[in-house]
């Protein structure tokens, strides 16, 4: 009988469980997960406001904070990107608090557009382009709830993994995340020509 095929979630887990061991296993564990998410928290981190050296300085903090932690991960109790998430984030909320912010908020909010708008597989697709601009403006005005949606939208992520990010509990996620979409969706209605239109 063969093995069932490993999911990307079991295959971090198992990374996770080579970081808290020593040697090869572990540096070889680590090189994989660094590959696999230094791109996503560096491009995370420079959207919330660090220059592009900031960035790859936090990556570098919270990687180190992940190795120390990896011992402490109980697999069962969150998903691995959950748990490598929730560090990144507790890490750019320390830097925050330990220096003013680099950009001002019309800055942050020019340089947000012009990263979302920058999409690496760019469109001509009006709607798209509306909701890419509309999105970048919600980001620059609700940091928080902008990424929580792009969690769910473009991770896959599920309430229960929201829920272990924010440490809340699922009621109140629930209820965080229906309040995240209404306050969305006046960002939206600048786009209803396009969508009215197809």
């Amino acid at each position: 009988m063969n093995p069932l095929p490993l999911t990307n979630a079991d295959e971090e887990r198992f990374l996770i469980q080579r970081l808290a061991r020593s040697g090869s296993q572990r540096e070889h564990a680590a090189a994989q997960l660094f590959a696999r998410y230094a791109p996503l928290f560096h491009r995370h981190f420079q959207r919330h406001g660090l220059r592009p050296a900031e960035a790859e300085e936090l990556v570098q903090e919270v990687f180190i904070l992940i190795l120390r932690g990896a011992s402490n991960y109980q697999a069962g109790a969150a998903p691995p990107s959950a748990w490598l998430w929730m560090i990144a984030r507790n890490a750019l909320i320390s830097r925050h608090r330990r220096k003013e912010p680099v950009v001002d908020d019309e800055q942050a909010y020019t340089l947000a557009l012009e990263r979302l708008v920058a999409d690496p597989e760019p469109t001509d697709d009006e709607l798209a382009d509306c909701v890419r601009r509309q999105f970048a403006r919600f980001a620059a005005e609700h940091g928080e709830r902008a990424e929580v949606l792009e969690h769910i939208a473009w991770h896959g992520w599920k309430p229960q993994d929201v829920a272990t990010l924010l440490g809340r509990s699922p009621g109140a996620t629930r209820e965080y995340l229906s309040q995240c979409r209404k306050a969305l969706r006046p960002y939206l209605e600048a786009c209803r020509e396009w969508l009215e239109e197809t």
